[in-house]
């Protein structure tokens, strides 16, 4: 797994909208997570509270063949209560599903 960006992703109406800031970890010597804590720029509490905010995200890429683990454990992390938002990408295609 390369983890490529960490940003701040936006939350409306409690899905998850876009991604409005980004720093690719190649770019930063810092942890981007570090970063937008350290500068105020999430709204976690609003975001779980209200279903609208911001809060940290990262982008993550693992090698196609890896998918179907990736979507097991992906599976049996939410079926032990440690589950989160996670989207994954098809195979050569833009977008991602939950």
């Amino acid at each position: 797994m390369d983890s490529r960006f960490g940003g701040i992703l936006q939350i409306k109406n409690r899905k998850p909208l876009r991604f409005v800031e980004l720093i690719r970890y190649s770019g930063s010597s810092l942890d981007p997570s570090e970063i937008f804590i350290t500068s105020r720029m999430t709204s976690v509490g609003r975001a779980a509270r209200e279903g609208e905010g911001r809060i940290l995200a990262n982008f993550r890429e693992i090698p196609a063949q890896c998918q179907p683990i990736a979507g097991k454990t992906i599976a049996a992390l939410k079926e032990a209560g440690l589950g989160g938002l996670i989207m994954m990408g098809e195979v050569s295609k833009p977008g991602g599903s939950k």
